[in-house]
């Protein structure tokens, strides 16, 4: 990863010692002044959100699990967070800057196109709907469906993601 990046592997580790020290002194800081629980969920989103955005794949994983188990049906607090809403913008974020740095396309895959014309068609149809505000809403949740395959399709790079994937919505 660091020499795609053009990073050497001795600024890499220190780059990532040093960060690692910031977070744990703030972390330690921050101990001293808030309850523990908001401490521990800022370290748990940052570690969260870092490997989300090294590797999109593990975030697209998180993001069918959690929108499928739905925990936040469970525990009501926790929706007032809207972690699948997090986990996808860091994983969109963290495949779109991947893709650019490869100079890759960012849509691949006759179905993804067939999606975002549908979705196109979908949108279109909003002025013309007797209900607009409930069409433009399930236009809104379809672009979720868009955003997922998209994100499922660029992320996954190997058979073996592929068929764990495939396995994990299987017992879902």
């Amino acid at each position: 990863m660091g020499a795609q990046a053009g990073i050497s592997a001795i600024r890499r580790d220190a780059l990532t010692w040093g960060i690692t020290a910031g977070v744990a002194l703030t972390a330690g800081i921050a101990l001293l002044l808030v309850p523990v629980e908001l401490v521990f969920g800022a370290v748990a989103a940052l570690v969260a959100g870092s490997v989300f955005l090294v590797s999109p794949y593990a975030g697209a994983l998180a993001f069918i699990a959690l929108y499928y188990m739905r925990p936040m049906d469970f525990f009501p607090q926790l929706a007032l967070l809207r972690i699948p809403l997090f986990i996808a913008s860091i994983t969109s974020t963290g495949l779109f800057v991947r893709l650019l740095l490869a100079r890759q396309k960012l849509v691949e895959g006759w179905y993804v196109k067939w999606f975002l014309a549908l979705w196109g068609a979908m949108l279109l149809s909003v002025p013309l709907s007797l209900y607009r505000s409930q069409s433009f809403s399930g236009a809104q949740d379809f672009l979720k469906s868009v955003a997922m395959v998209w994100m499922i399709y660029m992320a996954v790079r190997s058979e073996k993601q592929i068929t764990f994937a495939v396995r994990m919505l299987g017992w879902m």
